[in-house]
């Protein structure tokens, strides 16, 4: 697929992340726009399933393959190919800890 211009939208987030940078481009990546959420599954889960499932769902899905480009002609976007996904899933058990709700929330606070 062609790489086309980023929508106006688009354009004022990605604008806005980069002002927000150091001159050394050494900055953290900003988190403003991320979200994080949780769900509560009562009983027994096999969580390599739900894993590959979640999987099947981004690879599936445009929206989570996009990528983007910085040109003389300003940012670009694409769709990339199924199998492209970037996104990298986190599995953390929180079963041990003494309130693993407060642990969860408090891991996506900080994320």
């Amino acid at each position: 697929m062609d790489w086309r211009p980023l929508s106006s939208a688009q354009r004022g987030i990605w604008f806005a992340h980069e002002l927000g940078g150091t001159p050394a481009g050494d900055s953290p990546p900003d988190a403003t726009y991320n979200t994080a959420e949780y769900a509560v599954i009562r009983g027994p889960v096999d969580a390599d399933l739900l894993i590959r499932a979640i999987e099947l769902v981004l690879d599936h899905s445009p929206v989570f393959r996009l990528q983007f480009l910085s040109t003389d002609d300003g940012p670009q976007q694409r769709i990339g190919s199924r199998g492209q996904s970037r996104w990298q899933l986190r599995r953390l058990d929180l079963r041990g800890e003494a309130d693993p709700r407060a642990t969860a929330l408090e891991w996506m606070r900080t994320q």
